[in-house]
């Protein structure tokens, strides 16, 4: 009897655990306090399945990220969508410069920081105001006081020193002015006689 003959070939099965994530943000420029919405990609990569995904993002709280990544798996190929918002404040503005947010990603068997990607946002400055002034008679017939309210607002995003020069009319004292910090809206008032 001739005795069986048999072959075996063998094909080794490499598993790629592997990340792709990419941030984007609805505004590339901020010049006012509110919030920043930011959007994150995250994409299986890789030929296996990834449990247990993970994200850590830079300026806004893991348990701020919507939906809650934790406990979620990607099957090879596929991708999920997060949001994410974080709040502009006054500090930021003042600071100048730009907003960078960055997220990191990761999943059971891959490196605390196997992907990430940032989203940038120019901080626009901005030194503005505006100047009202009224006064208490629209008209006269007589020697009398005229007594003038000159209101002045920081309609810009950053702190103004302010100098408000009051010019006399003719027979009046000479030029008075005024100076001090203007946070949001200063009003001053001046009173004038007229002969």
């Amino acid at each position: 009897q001739t005795p069986a003959a048999s072959a075996n070939a063998s094909t080794t099965i490499q598993s790629l655990p592997a990340l792709n994530v990419t941030k984007t943000v609805d505004q590339p420029t901020v010049s006012a306090v509110g919030p920043l919405n930011y959007t994150i990609s995250v994409r299986n990569s890789g030929n296996v399945t990834l449990q247990n995904l993970v994200l850590n993002d830079s300026l806004v709280p893991s348990g701020s990220i919507s939906p809650d990544p934790t406990g979620l798996s990607l099957a090879p190929g596929q991708t999920r969508l997060f949001t994410a918002v974080y709040s502009v404040t006054q500090a930021d503005l003042d600071a100048g410069g730009a907003i960078v947010n960055t997220v990191t990603a990761s999943a059971d068997g891959l490196p605390a920081n196997a992907a990430q990607a940032s989203a940038t946002s120019q901080i626009e400055q901005r030194q503005r105001f505006a100047i009202s002034k009224q006064v208490d008679r629209t008209a006269i017939d007589a020697p009398g006081i005229l007594n003038y309210a000159i209101t002045v607002t920081n309609t810009g995003n950053q702190p103004t020193e302010l100098q408000v020069s009051v010019n006399a009319i003719p027979a009046t004292p000479p030029e008075a002015s005024e100076n001090g910090p203007c946070g949001e809206t200063c009003s001053t008032s001046t009173s004038a006689a007229r002969t």
